[in-house]
């Protein structure tokens, strides 16, 4: 009974924060000065999964405040993503995920969909395998969420999945080939501001020089 009551509080917590944090209503809005990044706190070592909070103010103390405006305080887990809103008055707090989620019986998996704020949903066009991530297991565990100060409210910011870096440039290329399948692509012509100042950025990177310095220092990478 606890846990579904935590549930519906967590509903209602993100409709706050949607139209209370983003749209400053009069009940909820607080202001921050300037807009600004949360300071890095130490890196934690809670168990998400695992550790259990007895009270709502025990959760609290592992988390961030970041707003206070006359009865309302706001906060935040910078690892997790996880949003608390403490109404000073009454003691209440909502939180974005069940608090007491640990001691649940639940699976891991359950658990880690308990501590998620996002869940997304994508179908590859190759195989038509649709494929689901929460923001706890694809966002959280690999350290990709980052938590903002904004002026009236906070903004949590997701990169989902692990991201894939690779190289779309050769290394090496001969100088011909270079103008003709690289350089070519930004003259048109037409004075396009964007395509003359991507080109200069291309030609920063390269340079000039004879087969025998090129291979030399492929040998010495090597």
């Amino acid at each position: 009974m606890q846990m579904k009551k935590h549930r519906i509080l967590a509903c209602l917590l993100a409709v706050c924060m949607v139209f209370g944090l983003l749209v400053s209503s009069s009940a909820l809005s607080v202001f921050a000065a300037d807009e600004k990044e949360a300071e890095e706190d130490e890196v934690k070592t809670i168990q998400y999964t695992v550790q259990k909070f007895n009270t709502a103010e025990e959760k609290l103390a592992t988390m961030t405040l970041f707003y206070e405006k006359e009865n309302y305080q706001l906060y935040a887990d910078h690892v997790s993503g996880e949003v608390a809103m403490k109404d000073k008055a009454t003691g209440n707090v909502l939180f974005t995920n069940p608090y007491d989620m640990a001691f649940s019986t639940a699976t891991a998996s359950q658990k880690e969909e308990l501590l998620s704020q996002l869940r997304v949903s994508y179908t590859k066009i190759t195989t038509a395998e649709q494929v689901t991530m929460n923001s706890y297991a694809s966002a959280a565990l690999l350290g990709q969420i980052s938590v903002k100060a904004i002026r009236g409210g906070i903004r949590v910011e997701y990169t989902i999945g692990q991201t894939a870096k690779r190289k779309i440039l050769p290394r090496w290329i001969e100088a011909s080939r270079f103008e003709e399948l690289i350089l070519s692509k930004f003259e048109d012509g037409s004075g396009d501001r964007m395509k003359k100042n991507a080109k200069s950025k291309i030609e920063h990177f390269y340079s000039k020089c004879s087969y025998k310095t090129a291979t030399s220092a492929v040998e010495w990478a090597g």
